[in-house]
């Protein structure tokens, strides 16, 4: 399990930079931006509510 949360943190990271990267060379514009890391945001919050306990599932 543990390797399965740091593979899929891993390809969050990497997907992240890769926005970062393509908004810093002006390959998207800024809503796509936001929207892209928007996404990103999301599959990390249900991947850490799915591993989380009850007590932390209430932070996010």
């Amino acid at each position: 399990m543990a390797d399965t949360n740091r593979a899929l943190n891993e390809e969050l990271l990497g997907a992240f930079y890769l926005v970062i990267t393509d908004f810093r060379l002006g390959l998207t514009d800024e809503v796509t931006f936001t929207e892209k890391l928007f996404r990103i945001a999301e599959r990390y919050e249900r991947n850490t509510i799915k591993t989380s306990s009850g007590k932390q599932k209430d932070l996010f």
